[in-house]
């Protein structure tokens, strides 16, 4: 599967439900609020803490998913506006 073809928050959101995860479950599991994986998923910067907090929730949302954290931070860093980081 080629990951670069997506944003961050398609990808995240793709395998969130292939793996039929809730948002809410996914706040759970992670302790991350609903509200910010929502806006991840949108990827609505401008919803979410700085780039470094950010960062690492999209690790944790990883981590649960079973995606690589590095490429997920990398996509995270290609497609987050560059005056926020």
């Amino acid at each position: 599967m080629n990951n670069y073809m997506n944003t961050i928050g398609k990808l995240l959101s793709q395998e969130r439900r292939k793996k039929r995860i809730s948002q809410k479950k996914l706040s759970q599991i992670t302790k991350i609020k609903e509200q910010f994986i929502e806006a991840i998923e949108r990827e609505q910067w401008d919803t979410l803490p700085n780039f470094a907090t950010t960062g690492g929730f999209v690790r944790s949302i990883a981590r649960v998913l079973g995606i690589d954290q590095e490429t997920a931070v990398s996509l995270l860093r290609r497609d987050y506006p560059e005056t926020e980081k």
